[in-house]
């Protein structure tokens, strides 16, 4: 943390308050058969966040008083990472990669979904033509998931590159 203003830290803290309003997010609330469950579903979100943000606290905690010498530039991100593989047995450790990935790819997936959903009905239907048939719309969607994949692979040659820093 040194060197880091209060500006820093107040909007590294304003990250998790923006998460409920995450597309992939909003798309599970918008999913919801009915305004009644609607109580129940913002409860066991915001459960959900909270304990999440909570351990992501604690592992960076633990990072900083377990790992040494301390990660520098892009291996700051491997906390959880070094902390499992160095501490847990090799079985919790793999569990812990193997939730590493299902995580990326639960998130990854849902935000491919949203941004095909967003750019084919809402770019392409909404300024190019105004009536697309299903099909047009569909390989619309599709060269937008093949256009941001090429973007992510360009973004990810670099391996200065943080994803926190590519976030912001």
């Amino acid at each position: 943390l040194r060197g880091t203003t209060t500006v820093g830290i107040i909007s590294l803290l304003a990250w998790g308050l923006g998460y409920p309003g995450q597309p992939h997010i909003l798309a599970r609330f918008m999913a919801i058969r009915s305004v009644e469950e609607m109580p129940t579903a913002r409860r066991v979100a915001m459960g959900w966040v909270i304990v999440v943000l909570l351990g992501a606290i604690v592992v960076g905690l633990a990072g900083a008083v377990l790992i040494s010498p301390p990660l520098a530039g892009p291996d700051t991100e491997k906390v959880f990472i070094q902390l499992s593989t160095a501490h847990l047995h090799p079985v919790l450790a793999g569990l812990c990669l193997a939730g590493i990935l299902a995580a990326i790819m639960s998130t990854a997936s849902a935000q491919l979904l949203v941004a095909s959903s967003a750019f084919a009905q809402d770019f392409y239907k909404g300024l190019f033509r105004s009536d697309p048939g299903r099909v047009e719309l569909l390989w619309v969607g599709r060269g937008a998931v093949l256009g941001i994949a090429l973007l992510a692979y360009l973004l990810a040659l670099n391996p200065e590159n943080k994803v926190l820093d590519l976030v912001a």
